[in-house]
């Protein structure tokens, strides 16, 4: 016994001269406000920067250590003393002598030399020995007799007092330094927030009976929110808290809440903004429920916009707490956020719906990762959004529902819960058999509208299991470029919830491989690539454009779905095996009490409640092409659902394997499940046996049918003639008897048997016409070119001479016929006719008349062409003289 006291004793001087020496410490002082304020703390730890201060007390293994902190006003007259401040991983914490909270505001006045004293205490023992506490938002404000003070608040939701008289809204009252006592009512249906200054929006007091004492005058408004009001956001100082739980603090997580803030917004980018100019007031955090309305708002880097859960506004990011699923309550909404239509959140810093989740428990596993009790919600209308850009952070243990879409840029994070609904314990999770997946009932859906992942970004599914009376959580990667569940190398994975359906629709437009996944279990882990991953029957996947690559051993249990698009194609590798599951090969594999399939116990978009009915044939339905050389396809007995549209191509490589197996956790037995080399389903129902494939003939879907066309009888082509038939080259396959007309067998070369006749080509005739002539019969002659028979038809009278108006070929004189001649004007033969004599042209000679002396002539004619006389001129005799007597008188003279 004296042995033992003896070396307790040694081992006790050994700890203790391992301690550090510690010198008394000298007190310390830091001047502010241009000395008007100064803050001394007893340990000298104290350090100032950009008005902010930071006081530390540091413990032992065996003891706790004070830093007593007194903060002075040094203006020489009564003034308004106001700061903030916050303390973290401390023991004690005192304003003044009584316990305060992690953080806060302190406003008080002080006559000259008065002071504020705050004392904090470290831990002692093993870790968190540091106590840190910072003072910032420094003002001193020297005071009068009393102040003129403004009221405003929104009377449809409250009614203030001062001094227990009514104040109307903008109301200006004189107020005594002495103090005033506030009352703020809320109306029915409304809630009481704080007191604010409007100047700067800095909170008073979040009591609804508050004492005033003005040091100037100000515009205090009595914040109410109401149904219809809108956001209210209140900025504070996020305080670190840990918890542990298990034997010896086995298992501990980080979070933080918010307690009450500095300073209350009704502006999301006005508090986002002040948030990022402060040295510490870093959370953001809804104060009431209400609509952000139309616009855009931004969460800076460092800031975190947090939707609470619980009047402590615990803030949860990359740990959340979890509690038995015993105490499992349905999610209600504690806080929610709604997004109107064209309001869009861009977060470059963090937003966080917190929420509890339940533990997954072996003795009660259908709540694993539920939501449970109050929650935080977004509710997205029309086209709102939310766009996590690179560096920033969504952590969704809360809801995020509705109509919008959620976005997240390259070196985005993002968290949701991994709720898995068929924990059967941590002995039989860690030492399943057979490859058996312990989980097969899995849900990963806290963001129920669009969600779209860039390449680049990470997805997360957080947990928490209850093992060796222990909570063990874990953080999954379920989408990201690196190591991850769906492994995306190029383009974005979106996905959604399609409450209709009850279904998770994950879309992928690039490079996707579906990979192994580790899960941390307590001390162990479990590596996914040693089993058989189950596709949870309520998934789709589908690869719209690029590729989706298989190189996890992969089940898709019955109701689940692989879709591969017409310009994507679907890979296995490394060996992997991909089960499909017939509905009739599905028991009671789900969970410890041998379910067919458990149902999330709460989504808040579920319209549409599952039933075994909805476990159907697990569905592979290929429109592009799937390769399986290197891996294998496996359908069990049933044959599943490998199905096909136009075109689509299968290369497979025929597996081996004749069995794999599901656990019976009850009877603790391993059932075994009959499969084969895939079987393709045909549109007729009957179904295209891949057994002995090698992964060199493709199956093409070609007119409903499965094949690789490869047993062919070649038939060569025979050419018609005019009067018989013939037939086109073609190919018929022995496998599906059908007729190709090109030896690789394309769909566009399918034809029925009547489609490979040729029928007889008939005479091909050209025609010669021979046309008629003036005097000849015309014709046309008909002549076949493929065997020269000929005929003549089409016989046509001869047209006759077509004679023109003649010409005088010879002049008819008036003695002698002449000739006028005709010609054909088609064959240019001749004719002529007789011109009659012409009559004379009788010119009349005139009759001369005789005188006395001379004869005359009588009247005669001639023709004036030939001469001819035709009357003759007769000589007419003189008459001679035949004087008359004229007598002519003398006269006288």
């Amino acid at each position: 016994m004296k042995k033992r006291i003896i070396s307790l004793t040694l081992v006790i001087l050994m700890l203790i001269s391992l301690l550090p020496l510690q010198a008394a410490a000298a007190s310390k002082t830091i001047s502010l406000l241009d000395g008007t304020l100064t803050v001394t703390d007893s340990l000298g730890k104290g350090s100032e920067s950009g008005g902010t201060v930071t006081i530390t007390a540091e413990g032992s293994l065996f003891s706790k250590k004070t830093n007593t902190v007194t903060v002075t006003n040094k203006a020489g007259k009564q003034a308004e003393l106001a700061f903030s401040y916050s303390a973290s991983t401390y023991n004690s914490l005192k304003i003044d002598g009584s316990s305060a909270s992690a953080s806060g505001n302190v406003s008080k006045i002080l006559d000259a030399d008065g002071s504020v004293t705050i004392t904090m205490e470290s831990n002692s023992g093993r870790s968190d020995l540091t106590a840190t506490l910072v003072l910032s938002n420094f003002s001193l404000t020297v005071t009068g007799d009393s102040s003129d003070i403004t009221f405003s608040y929104n009377s449809s939701y409250g009614s203030v007092t001062a001094a227990g008289t009514s104040v109307a809204n903008g109301e200006t009252l004189s107020l005594p330094l002495s103090g005033t006592e506030l009352v703020a009512t809320a109306a029915n249906g409304a809630t009481f927030l704080g007191w604010v200054n409007a100047a700067d929006r800095k909170l008073l007091s979040t009591n609804a009976n508050y004492t005033i004492t003005p040091a100037a005058a100000m515009t205090v408004e009595a914040v109410f929110a109401g149904s219809a009001s809108k956001p209210y956001f209140m900025l504070g100082v996020t305080s670190e808290q840990t918890w542990k739980n298990g034997l010896l603090d086995a298992t501990s997580n980080t979070y933080y809440t918010v307690p009450t803030g500095s300073y209350l917004f009704d502006d999301l980018n006005a508090a986002a903004a002040a948030a990022a100019a402060s040295a510490d007031m870093k959370a953001v955090v809804l104060m009431n429920s209400g609509t952000l309305g139309a616009g855009t708002y931004t969460i800076p880097a460092g800031v975190t916009l947090l939707i609470p859960f619980d009047s402590n506004r615990t803030l949860y990011t990359t740990g959340a707490q979890a509690i038995a699923p015993a105490s499992y309550k349905t999610p209600t909404a504690y806080r929610t956020l709604t997004m109107a239509d064209g309001a869009s959140l861009i977060v470059n810093g963090a937003l966080s719906l917190s929420a509890q989740h339940c533990y997954a428990d072996g003795a009660n596993p259908y709540k694993g990762a539920a939501p449970t009790g109050d929650v935080s919600f977004i509710r997205m209308n029309g086209n709102s959004s939310i766009t996590v850009n690179n560096g920033g952070a969504l952590y969704a243990y809360g809801y995020i529902t509705g109509s919008g879409s959620v976005t997240a840029k390259s070196g985005a994070t993002v968290y949701e819960l991994f709720q898995f609904t068929d924990f059967r314990g941590g002995t039989q999770s860690t030492g399943m058999k057979n490859k058996v997946f312990p989980l097969s009932q899995y849900y990963i859906q806290n963001i129920e509208v669009l969600l779209t992942l860039e390449c680049g970004s990470t997805e997360y599914a957080y947990t928490t299991i209850y093992m060796s009376r222990t909570q063990f959580s874990s953080a999954v990667a379920f989408i990201a470029d690196g190591d991850a569940m769906f492994k995306l190398t190029s383009g974005f994975v979106s996905k959604r919830y399609d409450g209709t359906t009850d279904r998770l629709i994950v879309q992928s437009n690039g490079v996707l491989t579906i990979s192994p996944i580790k899960m941390k279990v307590g001390t162990s882990s479990i590596d996914s690539s040693k089993y058989v991953l189950g596709l949870n029957g309520n998934i789709t996947v589908q690869a719209v454009s690029g590729s989706i690559g298989i190189s996890q051993s992969l089940a898709l249990l019955p109701g689940s779905k692989v879709i591969v698009e017409k310009e994507a194609s679907c890979v296995l590798s490394g060996n992997s095996t991909f089960y499909i599951y017939d509905k009739d090969e599905w028991s009671t594999y789900c969970g410890p009490k041998d379910a067919k399939f458990i149902a999330l116990p709460y989504a808040p978009s579920r319209a549409y409640t599952r039933t075994e009915a909805d476990l159907v044939d697990a569905e592979l339905l290929i429109k592009g092409s799937t390769t399986a050389t290197t891996g294998y396809v496996y359908t069990t007995a049933g044959g599943a659902a490998i199905r096909g549209e136009e075109g689509a191509v299968a290369t497979i490589t025929a597996g081996t394997a004749t069995v794999t197996y599901q656990l019976r956790q009850t009877a603790d037995t391993y059932d075994e499940i009959a499969v084969t080399s895939a079987k393709l389903l045909n549109a007729d129902g009957t179904y295209t046996q891949t057994t002995g494939a090698d992964g060199t003939k493709p199956y093409y879907y070609k007119a409903g049918v499965w094949c690789t066309c490869s047993n062919l009888t070649h038939t060569a082509a025979n050419a018609a003639t005019c009067t018989e038939e013939g037939n086109v080259e073609y190919w018929y396959c022995n496998d599906c008897h059908r007729y190709f007309t090109d030896s690789a067998c394309t769909t566009a070369s399918i034809v029925t048997l009547s489609g490979t006749v040729v029928a007889a080509t008939g005479h091909n005739y050209d025609a010669v016409v021979t046309a008629p002539s003036c005097t000849a019969a015309g014709y046309t002659t008909y002549t076949c070119s493929g065997c020269g028979d000929s005929y003549v038809a089409d016989n046509v009278n001869s047209l006759g001479h077509d004679w023109n108006d003649g010409v005088i070929t010879m002049e008819a004189t008036c003695t002698a016929t002449g000739v006028k001649t005709f010609t054909c004007n088609r064959c240019g033969e001749t004719k002529t006719e007789v011109v009659p004599v012409k009559d004379h042209t009788t010119v009349v000679d005139a009759a001369v008349a005789a005188t006395c002396t001379t004869a005359g002539k009588t009247e005669g004619k001639h023709c004036s062409v030939c001469g001819e006389v035709i009357v003759a001129q007769n000589e007419i005799a003189a008459t001679g003289h035949n004087y008359d007597a004229v007598v002519t008188a003398p006269s006288c003279t």
